[in-house]
């Protein structure tokens, strides 16, 4: 799933219950991948 964020610019999480999705990505590759975009918190 990581490499799927290569050369993107953004994401967008539209709906869904947020903490399940923290919970769920926490720790991961991904999680470090979408950290890793410009701007991000």
């Amino acid at each position: 799933m990581a490499r799927l964020l290569d050369g993107v610019t953004g994401v967008w999480f539209g709906g869904g219950d947020q903490n399940r999705l923290a919970d769920v990505l926490r720790g991961t590759p991904t999680e470090r991948a979408i950290r890793a975009l410009p701007g991000s918190a």
